[in-house]
């Protein structure tokens, strides 16, 4: 019912639909599907392995992130939140400046669904956490392309500055 709760609500016919796709992916042996980031990878320089595992330790500590892992070697940090959620990159960039590293691209994959916020396009990821698009040719791709279905984004997230949100630059998608 994970899937239903984060929907909007558009009478009868929808909820029935969805029981109906919900027990589908379920005979299936496939969890429906839920809205939320899936990775988020930040650029950040690892050069000392006894710093890179505090960092590790700290954004571990960060709610519904499910886990860390550090590449050194690629120079970024991949944290998995748990399925469903969108955890703050203000917060995930402040932890990675507070353990004295220094964040420069955070790139993000997440499912959610194409909305409106100001006659600006975004994409909700779960409850109403929405994050807002980047104008450009493959958003414009998108939201054209990507109706009410849900969709899978990947790009990078450029830092929220001046009281604007954060935007999400989009460089792929995925649609069902």
């Amino acid at each position: 019912m994970e899937l239903m709760r984060q929907t909007d609500y558009r009478g009868p016919s929808v909820l029935l639909l969805g029981i109906i796709l919900m027990s589908g992916a379920e005979a299936e042996g496939e969890q429906p599907v839920a809205l939320g980031m899936v990775e988020v990878r930040v650029a950040v320089e690892l050069s000392c392995p006894s710093c890179a595992q505090g960092l590790e330790r700290r954004l571990s500590r960060l709610d519904h992130i499910g886990r860390v892992q550090i590449h050194s070697d690629e120079g970024h940090v991949v944290l998995k939140p748990e399925p469903g959620y969108a955890p703050d990159l203000e917060e995930i960039r402040r932890v990675i400046l507070n353990a004295g590293f220094f964040p420069t691209t955070v790139w993000l994959r997440a499912v959610g669904r194409v909305t409106w916020v100001d006659s600006v396009p975004g994409i909700v990821l779960s409850g109403d956490r929405v994050v807002t698009m980047a104008t450009g040719d493959l958003t414009d791709r998108l939201v054209a392309e990507a109706g009410d279905r849900i969709v899978q984004v990947m790009g990078h997230v450029s830092p929220a500055d001046n009281g604007k949100a954060e935007l999400l630059h989009v460089e792929a998608f995925e649609l069902p």
